[in-house]
């Protein structure tokens, strides 16, 4: 009909164009060539369609005749299993009731794989011509193809998955999948009740759970940060998205899941939207902007113990407690870095505004003592804040650079530092020194009680540049107050000794006639004076320690201040032996003078509890040896 239809609209057009003659006619023929053409390629398809269809056809009748003899057999088997146990009495029966059990067991199996694989391929070619029905009808063909499946499945020794059901599935699920996620936002729980019969029934409920979950953790993944100006804001904008997801999400799925799968559910959706979620970016710049990171610390703290507090007081809301600590842990994963580097940049700061060059030495030193109590309140508080933040494990990580940094950078400025000369090129007093002395103790006392709270297994503070600087200062001082008691005892000795003239006085004079040289009194009194002082030294618990440390046992003060005693006159008397020099070229009066000297310095250095006198008396035997023999 269509054909001949196409051919009376040509002949219709032909003749209104006014054409005759052979023109008309060879149009005619090309037309008529072209309606052959098409109607041989249409009888082609319908021919092979036919066969098809035949074939189909033939299947189906064979596998339904077969199905339909397997039945007849099964029957005839089930009458003859029953005139059978009329006479299970009889052990040949018996045998025969077994043997037909075996035989009906078979034939029903194989019916039931009969029926599945005609079922199977009659909802496959149902689906093909489906094309345009209504999805419900489309559904009822895949399930008739799922549920032959497993019927088939259940007769093989190893299942094997079907992929091309799979895809089926795949392709009519497409469309749900998004009807689905504007359910679950919209709670339409009648919408929702019949895509979820679909999942159910095309036994993909796991992926109806699984874009549940996905739904929810990409309203925490695709969360907008870019107006959120403060640390307080963003945790506030996070409480609360976890708090819609608790409210709106648990409502819509505890109607289709029992309580312990929809906190799993929940749970992991949270966590996964925050994994994905970028935090660092806008935390980063907060902490940066921040002019406290230390008060920060305590401020994220308490956030989220409120946020913690007031969850677990809402009954409703209790068993999602464990959401606080994933929203916890992905907020201090992204805090860390900028912490670590904001408490850094705070304590280089402080250190840097620490001056110890120029005129004023004991201003110097008090701001130095200034610095170092509040400095070191600083690193502890750093410590503390970090510790109830991040639990003491994590904390390390987050404060040790600052304590590196800061011990790296303080140590390097002490030992550029000398305390002990002044700006002219002098060299200060004991009195200055005691002053670096004290406050040396004091650094060293300081760090190792900040040591007990900031060390663990995997962070040891080293401390050694720092003990090293004290010892060199408690040195220091001993070196100073020996020199400043043999600074003119040593001038004295040298004028005495390019004296060249024998005094002939002194030699007729015995030795108990001769009193001590003026240089040597002098320096008894420098002796005992700078002894007294080091006895107001010890009522200061900083310069005490300084010793303790410098020791590096632990003493009391009397025995500390007995052994400051005898390095110092240990040095004196080295720096007198070495001024008095070779005694035997020496003249008789020089002799006789020094031997008073020598005597008279033993005796005091006695009378002040030293008794290392060895080399003075070796000395004092020499002179009488000398005083005698002339």
């Amino acid at each position: 009909i269509s054909g001949e239809t196409k051919a009376i609209d040509f002949v219709s057009r032909l003749c209104d164009a006014g054409t005759t003659g052979e023109p008309r006619k060879n149009a005619l023929s090309q037309a008529l060539a072209s309606l052959d053409s098409e109607y041989a390629s249409k009888f082609s398809d319908l021919s092979i369609r036919k066969k098809e269809l035949q074939e189909t056809k033939y299947k189906y009748e064979n596998l339904s005749d077969l199905a339909e003899s397997l039945g007849h057999l099964q029957e005839s088997i089930d009458d003859n299993t029953r005139q059978l146990k009329h006479s299970e009495n009889s052990l040949t029966s018996t045998g025969n009731v077994l043997e037909y059990d075996a035989a009906k067991t078979r034939s029903h199996k194989l019916i039931q794989i009969i029926t599945a694989r005609i079922q199977y391929d009659r909802a496959k070619e149902a689906l093909k011509e489906s094309d345009g029905e209504e999805p419900a009808k489309r559904l009822a063909y895949i399930v008739d193809l799922q549920n032959a499946h497993e019927t088939l499945q259940t007769y093989l020794s190893t299942p094997a998955s079907n992929s091309e059901l799979e895809e089926l599935k795949d392709g009519f699920l497409a469309w749900q999948g998004a009807a689905l996620v504007f359910a679950i936002q919209q709670a339409d729980y009648v919408k929702l009740h019949e895509i979820q019969k679909i999942y159910q029934s095309l036994a993909r409920q796991d992926e109806f759970t699984g874009i549940f979950r996905r739904v929810c953790s990409s309203r925490l993944k695709d969360l907008d940060l870019t107006t959120v100006d403060s640390i307080q804001t963003l945790f506030s904008t996070l409480n609360r998205e976890v708090e819609y997801i608790l409210e709106h999400y648990l409502t819509v799925i505890r109607r289709f899941k029992d309580e312990k799968e929809e906190n799993s559910i929940l749970s992991h959706a949270v966590a996964e939207g925050l994994e994905n979620l970028d935090l660092s970016t806008p935390i980063s710049s907060m902490v940066g902007e921040h002019e406290d990171p230390i008060a920060l610390c305590s401020l994220v703290n308490a956030s989220f113990n409120d946020y913690h507090e007031r969850i677990a007081k809402d009954e409703t809301k209790a068993k999602f407690v464990e959401l606080i600590s994933i929203i916890k842990e992905k907020s201090l994963k992204s805090i860390e870095a900028p912490l670590r580097s904001s408490f850094t940049n705070v304590v280089l700061n402080k250190l840097n505004g620490l001056e110890l060059k120029g005129s004023s030495h004991r201003q110097h030193v008090e701001n130095l003592n200034t610095f170092l109590t509040e400095t070191i309140q600083l690193l502890e508080d750093i410590i503390v804040n970090t510790v109830n933040l991040f639990g003491e494990q994590k904390a390390v990580n987050v404060y040790k650079h600052a304590i590196d940094r800061f011990l790296d950078n303080f140590s390097t400025k002490l030992k550029a530092w000398e305390y002990y000369k002044s700006s002219s090129g002098q060299m200060r007093s004991v009195d200055d020194i005691f002053m670096v002395c004290s406050s040396s103790g004091h650094i060293v006392h300081a760090l190792q009680e900040m040591k007990k709270i900031a060390e663990s297994d995997s962070y040891k503070m080293n401390l050694k540049a720092f003990t090293r600087f004290n010892t060199q200062c408690c040195d220091r001082i001993l070196k100073r107050g020996a020199e400043s008691v043999v600074e003119k005892m040593k001038e004295s000795i040298q004028s005495i000794k390019k004296d060249e003239t024998d005094d002939t006085h002194t030699r007729s004079l015995p030795l108990f006639s001769i009193s001590p040289h003026e240089y040597m009194t002098n320096a008894a009194q420098d002796l005992l004076h700078l002894f007294h002082k080091f006895e107001q030294f010890f009522l200061d618990d900083n310069f005490i320690n300084a010793f303790h440390v410098a020791l590096k046992k632990k003493m009391e003060g009397d025995e500390i201040l007995k052994s400051i005693i005898a390095d110092i006159s240990g040095r004196v008397v080295i720096e007198f032996i070495d001024a008095v020099g070779e005694v035997t070229t020496m003249r008789h009066s020089h002799a006789k003078q020094f031997l008073v000297d020598t005597t008279f310095l033993k005796d005091a250095l006695f009378d002040l509890r030293y008794d290392n006198l060895e080399e003075l008396t070796k000395q004092e035997e020499k002179l009488k040896k000398i005083v005698d023999s002339k």
